[in-house]
């Protein structure tokens, strides 16, 4: 590499001038308000509606928006404590509590529509028109309200106004359940989707400024010790902090809400401007040492701009793969970081310039300006020894690499998803304890949710269908998985199966039975267990499998699919038929899809990455060999989780193409290098070892920065953000490794001719300089 630039007639003698700071920091300064405005309502607004994850293309998500049209949200909170028995007069007190407004409330909302509690429903199960014994009544309550040795618990409807702001309708369950019992909370037990996404929340933000201020500290004393110039490391993080509250004003004047997943987002934004400050300032340096008239700040914006902005478009590549997922926080994720880490990093290039000297004379790193940069020096002739003895074994490398790739790709097939609520939190959270308190003492809490669809006809009546649901619903008792169920069964009379040969005190009763059927059908819509249109009756049968351990829903579907077929076959109705919606339709779905978007991003990422790597470099095949590096990290790490059988959630979905699209920018930068030394006299082996000696430092410096920089994150409480921080630091630096050992050892073999010219590898390669 050459160590002086030819002088050209436009290069002035001072850059950036008076006037491009002055235009670029009154730029920065309009926009500060509106930054600082829209990133402080981001934060405030900030909040999980788990209801907005769902995705929009699904069948299972148009079936769930289909039911809660028919029959309303069932959103409920149980609420259970050690010595909930029936009779115990708490529960009725909790209840009145809770149907009242809450009175802290300015508004004096009501948060719960209904409250039951064992002593209610069994109350009504005996009063007219059931009138069943208690022996009757208890039976049927067993599993959903009421469980072994007549523990019971509260069971809370959640209203509109409680949905739209589900903190202040815990926090209002747990004011009163702690008032009434005169207990701490740790020892009421809450579980239900109302206090699922209030968990979350807290969980993802109780710590986040804890782990953001830990995040700081990291980037900037590294930034501190890599740079070894306080001033320059502050300007760098100043640049990083602006960028990360541009990123959060992004997404606020966006229209879309901060949520757990977004938080990442912005955390990417600054710890990836700071790495892109430390390519910045190393050409910087390496500017300042050339023989040149031309200022070290435009000369070492010329020479970061190139690569900075093939790396910004290949994460910009990597991070927008995501955005084709159909799972919203992924796509969302995926679409906001694509937008703010590429322009995050190329308006950090940007703006250092302009903190830069303006003149040679005001630079002062020492050394000699006339040395040979980048060739290594007699201090470090070790390292070069070993470098050169390690890449001249570089038929071992490649098939060690390579069969690393091979072992991976076996280990991947065996990956699985998982999306349950044990993904979201640690194993000691308190939510997991009450899910599991509150399954093993009353029941399962999970539902799905079985619709019978009987168009109206003549010759079936209201007791038919009837005792064709309590038909199914005694079938689909038998499935492993189910642990309760309710319906209208559960609020009706025993219903006989219709019988041909039934005699006249039977037919009477059957009559009579329908007639008060008939009576109670305004009862089952009340309770929402029936919808009546003009054309059909809509039964609901709803089916309970526990939340607090691993599920595999997708056998939970085909089970009780095949239950409900069997079950409809028998009857012999051709017109019956039915639907199966819920949480666990949609979380089976979800399931399969996360899978397949991993997939599906990684390959997109891969493939438009290798072309754009094909185009700059200008041979397919440097561009193809250039990708083996870059999908090492995968391959290993999720191929190793595969061999482990370690399940991989939707942290874990977005650390794959994100990071190939990260770990580009290094192999960008030794390549590029590589080729400027070869072009500057040195042969191709020596090269190698040069654009080592040149990048390697900036290279472990940015790894450190971003792998660290997140790697704080792992000790938040929300599992998601925790495994993406891990996966994150763990799959960059296995990108290092392929970047310092196995692309060297490309670029050293013969392989690595295909990276020195555009149409081919250089057959009669030219005798160089060694």
């Amino acid at each position: 590499m050459n160590n002086e630039i030819p002088p050209t007639n436009e290069t002035p003698s001072r850059w950036p001038s008076m006037t491009v700071r002055l235009a670029s920091f009154a730029f920065a300064l309009v926009l500060f308000p509106i930054v600082i405005i829209g990133a402080t309502r981001a934060w405030e607004n900030s909040g999980t509606k788990v209801e907005d994850w769902l995705p929009s293309g699904f069948e299972e998500t148009e079936r769930l928006i289909q039911f809660f049209d028919r029959f309303g949200s069932d959103e409920l909170l149980m609420i259970g404590w050690e010595g909930a028995k029936l009779g115990d007069p708490n529960l009725a007190q909790i209840r009145e509590r809770l149907l009242a407004a809450d009175p802290l409330d300015q508004q004096r909302r009501v948060f719960f529509r209904d409250v039951w509690t064992g002593d209610s429903v069994l109350q009504e199960m005996q009063d007219p028109p059931l009138g069943l014994t208690a022996t009757q009544a208890k039976v049927r309550m067993a599993g959903w309200i009421l469980g072994r040795d007549e523990t019971t618990a509260v069971l809370a409807l959640v209203s509109n106004d409680g949905m739209a702001d589900r903190h202040r309708a815990i926090d209002f369950a747990r004011r009163v359940a702690t008032d009434v019992l005169d207990r701490p909370a740790s020892e009421v037990h809450f579980a239900g989707p109302t206090i699922e996404a209030v968990a979350i929340d807290e969980a993802s933000q109780s710590s986040l400024l804890r782990l953001n201020g830990y995040s700081f500290l990291v980037c900037i004393g590294l930034l501190i010790i890599c740079l070894r110039r306080v001033w320059y490391a502050i300007v760098i993080f100043g640049i990083a902090i602006y960028n990360e509250q541009a990123a959060m004003a992004l997404i606020h004047f966006s229209g879309s809400q901060m949520d757990s997943i977004l938080l990442l987002t912005a955390n990417l934004t600054l710890v990836l401007s700071v790495s892109a400050g430390i390519h910045m300032y190393g050409y910087y340096r390496h500017a300042s040492q050339l023989s040149s008239d031309t200022p070290p700040a435009r000369i070492a914006i010329r020479m970061a701009f190139k690569p900075t902005l093939l790396a910004a478009i290949t994460t910009a590549i990597g991070f927008g793969s995501l955005a084709i997922s159909q799972i919203v926080p992924v796509h969302k994720f995926g679409f906001y970081t694509a937008i703010a880490v590429p322009l995050a990093a190329l308006l950090t290039l940007w703006y250092f310039a302009m903190y830069l000297p303006s003149s040679r004379r005001a630079t002062n790193f020492g050394g000699n300006r006339n040395a040979t940069i980048g060739i290594p020096t007699r201090q470090q002739s070790l390292q070069v020894r070993l470098l050169r003895r390690t890449l001249s074994k570089w038929p071992l490398v490649l098939f060690f690499f390579l069969s690393c790739i091979a072992l991976g790709g076996v280990g991947l097939v065996r990956l699985r998803i998982s999306t349950g609520l044990h993904d979201l939190f640690p194993d000691d959270a308190k939510l997991l304890g009450d899910y599991a308190w509150i399954e093993q003492r009353i029941g399962p809490l999970v539902p799905v949710e079985i619709v019978l669809e009987c168009p109206s006809r003549d010759g079936r009546d209201v007791v038919d269908e009837l005792a064709l649901l309590g038909q199914l619903q005694a079938r689909v008792r038998r499935t492993e998985p189910v642990g309760s169920l309710i319906s209208a069964v559960n609020f009706s009379p025993p219903i006989p199966r219709k019988s041909k040969t039934s005699s006249l005190a039977a037919l009477a009763y059957r009559a009579g039975l329908n007639a008060g059927l008939n009576q109670s059908l305004n009862r089952y819509q009340s309770l929402r267990l029936l919808r009546v249109d003009p054309d059909q009756r809509l039964w609901r049968l709803t089916a309970r499998v526990e939340g607090s351990k691993p599920q595999e829903y997708h056998l939970i579907m085909d089970e009780l699919r095949a239950a409900t077929s069997e079950t409809l076959a028998t009857h012999g109705d051709p017109d019956i038929t039915f639907t199966l919606s819920g949480g666990v339709p949609l979380a089976a779905k979800t399931q399969e899809r996360l899978l397949s978007d991993l997939g599906t991003s990684y390959i997109t990422a891969m493939v438009l990455i290798g072309a754009t790597m094909a185009i700059f470099l200008r041979n397919l095949f440097a561009g193809a060999l250039a990708m083996i590096p870059n999908i090492l990290p995968a391959f290993v790490v999720f191929g190793w989780m595969g061999a482990m059988n370690w399940k991989v959630e939707i942290g874990g979905v977005m650390t794959a193409s994100a990071v190939l699209g990260i770990a580009v920018d290094d192999s960008l930068h030794l390549i590029m290098s590589f080729r400027e030394w070869y072009k500057s006299g040195l042969s191709r082996q020596h090269s190698v070892l040069a654009a080592l000696a040149t990048c390697s430092t900036a290279m472990v410096q940015t790894t450190l920065v971003c792998g660290l920089g997140m790697l704080v994150f792992s000790l938040s409480p929300f599992i998601p953000i925790q495994r993406f921080a891990w996966l994150m630091f763990s799959l960059l630096f296995v990108a290092l490794l392929a970047d310092l050992v196995l692309l060297p050892a490309i670029l050293y073999s013969p392989l690595g001719r295909f990276f020195l010219s555009g149409s081919g590898p250089d057959v009669a390669e030219p005798a160089k300089n060694s």
